[in-house]
Order: structure tokens, then C-alpha cells, then sequence
């Protein structure tokens, strides 16, 4: 299933660094120049007339806990129609890292929290994300089997919210094998333009029915 573009509605994307991508933090409009840039542009040069706002409040670093701390102010004043979210992978590597006590079930319940807020206070449609890791090394490898579990979670509370569901993991995992997987994302995790292209070509397929080129 994918949505109609409806005119006037607001898209909002959350996340950490992968949304963020250097957004201007300062610039409220800032859409960074990642997948959810890619989105915005070619939206809005297609349908112009829609008048579609898009914004971007990803910032670097956050888990799925930063994100929950900065909730009203940067998700629910904002009222969007739309709601996208990417994140997981930092919640992966901080775990395994520091071994922060914040497991698979930490990540869904407060991830749960957060989804239920939107539902309460502004019923936007909501579209989650799978996080993703390339396998460019031994080190990002050995994080897999935890992103995994997060993985999981993110599509039971798709399946929980009646939300959209992107599956960049397996997209990206799909299109590694004709290319050297550091073409997507040299470090596994930041995607090069291309890779940030390749996303934003599947978002708006899934959400919207949009088919780069067509």
C-alpha cells in the first residue's frame, strides 16, 4: 500500500546523523544533504502545486532515547501529517561498545513510547525505517547480530502502528553484491550520495508509489 500526495501536508523526518547529514541546525528549513534532502527535491520539483513542507530534525549521534528527550519540541509541536524515522544503529554500536545496560527491548519500549505519542497528540501517518550496517569490515560485522534484534523490532511496531515500512537493510544488502559495499557507505553506517540517492529512491516508492525515472 502507498499513500496519495495530499496538497499542503507536512513531512517531517527524524533520526541521527544519517537523516541529519548536515543540516543546518540554525536554518529551521535545513534539509541537510542526505536521503531526506534527495526526498524533498524531487518532491517538490514534481509536484510543485502540492505545496508540500518538508522538514528534517535528525541529529547526529542520537538513540532512540535522545530522541524521546527532544520529542515535544522537535516532533510534536510540529504537528506533521507525515512522520519518517531512522535510527537504531547508534543504540547497536553504543551497546555493544559500552554495553550501556539499553538492549533490544530497551530500543522497542521506548521506541514504542515515542509512536504512541504521535498517535495520541497528532495522529501523523507514520514511516519506519530499518536501520542499516554494510559489511565493509571485520568491526562493523561483529555489530550485525544485535542490529538484527533491532531490526526485528522496528518491523513489529511497523506492524504494531500500522505504519509504513522501509527496508533499507535489505535494500542496501540487494544492491552490495555487483559493487563494493564501501560505494553505498565507505564506513558501513554514512551513506556516500549515492547510497543516500538509493535511499531516497526507495522511500518515496514505498511511501508514495514514486519510481525514479518514470
Amino acid at each position: 500500500m502507498t499513500l496519495p500526495i495530499q496538497e499542503k501536508m507536512t513531512i517531517l523526518f527524524q533520526g541521527d546523523s544519517i537523516t541529519d547529514c548536515g543540516r543546518l541546525s540554525s536554518f529551521l528549513d535545513s534539509m541537510g544533504s542526505g536521503y531526506a534532502y534527495f526526498v524533498a527535491s524531487q518532491m517538490s520539483a514534481l509536484y510543485p502545486e502540492k505545496q508540500i513542507t518538508f522538514l528534517n530534525r535528525g541529529i547526529s549521534g542520537d538513540c532512540v532515547d535522545d530522541l524521546a528527550s527532544r520529542w515535544r519540541r522537535d516532533c510534536l509541536s510540529l504537528a506533521p501529517d507525515l512522520l519518517s524515522i531512522l535510527v537504531g544503529v547508534n543504540d547497536t554500536w553504543q551497546y555493544c561498545t559500552y554495553g550501556n545496560g539499553r538492549d533490544a527491548s530497551h530500543f522497542k519500549k521506548i521506541y514504542q513510547r515515542i509512536l504512541s505519542q504521535v498517535k495520541e497528540q497528532c495522529n501523523a501517518t507514520l514511516v519506519l525505517c530499518e536501520p542499516f550496517l554494510l559489511h565493509v569490515a571485520p568491526d562493523v560485522i561483529a555489530y550485525q547480530s544485535e542490529l538484527d534484534k533491532r531490526i526485528e523490532a522496528v518491523q513489529e511496531l511497523a506492524h504494531e502502528f500500522d505504519a509504513l515500512y522501509i527496508p533499507f537493510h535489505a535494500h542496501f544488502s540487494k544492491n552490495c553484491s555487483p559493487v563494493d559495499s564501501a560505494y553505498w557507505a565507505p564506513d558501513g553506517v554514512h551513506p556516500t550520495p549515492a547510497g543516500h540517492a538509493l535511499m531516497a529512491n526507495l522511500w518515496m516508492e514505498k511511501v508514495f508509489g514514486i519510481r525514479a525515472g518514470e
